[in-house]
């Protein structure tokens, strides 16, 4: 495989690998965090957009209460003056960062929570909002608060309304534990896949370059008694052929060198020894 090819496959699997892995885990850490949420907040069949967007999971929390208030709204009204179902109802709401105001008239008659005059002052009046859907609205000057009406009349005929109040201030741990989990797993990813890049490049690219190197410094010290073990067919692969070709080529004349070295003493031998036997 060429330098450039390998360059290409490097610059994918840089780029994409990290991609579809936290692309992956995304999904399966969505999964686990809808899970916990569903389990922990009775919340059925968790959106994943609500995962990424605590106001709509909020929102999300608080509909089955709302629904319920919706149903004794309309077949006992008279629950919501009944102290014992109003604390029920709030203490289910505590566990999902809201509690309940119930007014009769103008008149605050319960709170799951102390209120000040100014935020008695915020709430709709009877009929201003939607009272068919559980979708929460913000209360004026008070972004960081979501807030659902259910009206109704009293038997007196009084107007009255329940209101269902979330902070929205008071993170989520299961979202906040998503992030981190995201966070920490595109670290990972991104850890590993360079670790991955630098063990495929070390072994095609930096391991025969060094055996190169290696193998130059055994020639400059006059060691030809060595073989350049030839891996993969890039231009690196090709350059360790190279230099075993001319690794052996040194080698086979250092040998004839040798040989005739050997040769010319042998003859000198011969001729030294030729001149001192005397003639007969």
């Amino acid at each position: 495989m060429k330098i450039k090819t390998k360059l290409v496959i490097a610059l994918c699997i840089i780029i994409f690998v990290p991609i579809g892995l936290i692309c992956f885990s995304l999904v399966g850490f969505q999964w686990i965090q809808k899970q916990a949420i569903e389990r922990t907040y009775g919340i059925k069949k968790v959106e994943s957009a609500s995962l990424t967007n605590p106001v709509r999971l909020l929102d999300q929390m608080t509909e089955e209460v709302f629904k319920e208030l919706q149903i004794v709204r309309v077949r006992a009204v008279a629950k919501f003056e009944d102290e014992a179902f109003l604390e029920e109802i709030n203490t289910a709401l505590q566990e999902k960062h809201s509690y309940l105001v119930v007014r009769k008239g103008n008149e605050i008659v319960y709170t799951g929570k102390d209120m000040t005059v100014s935020d008695v002052d915020l709430l709709p009046h009877y009929g201003e909002t939607d009272k068919a859907t559980g979708t929460g609205i913000h209360l004026e000057s008070q972004k960081d608060m979501l807030m659902k009406q259910v009206d109704f009349q009293y038997k007196d005929g009084t107007e009255g309304s329940a209101f269902i109040i979330t902070s929205t201030k008071e993170a989520i741990p299961e979202i906040k534990g998503l992030m981190i989990e995201l966070a920490i797993s595109g670290v990972f990813i991104l850890f590993i896949t360079a670790f991955m890049m630098y063990g495929w490049l070390y072994r095609s690219m930096i391991h025969p370059i060094r055996r190169l190197q290696t193998a130059a410094e055994n020639i400059r010290e006059g060691n030809l008694d060595f073989e350049i073990n030839t891996e993969g067919t890039d231009e690196i692969g090709d350059l360790c052929v190279t230099f075993e070709k001319m690794r052996k080529r040194l080698k086979d004349n250092a040998e004839e060198k040798l040989r005739n070295e050997q040769k010319n003493r042998e003859l000198i031998s011969n001729i030294a020894h030729d001149l001192k036997t005397p003639i007969t």
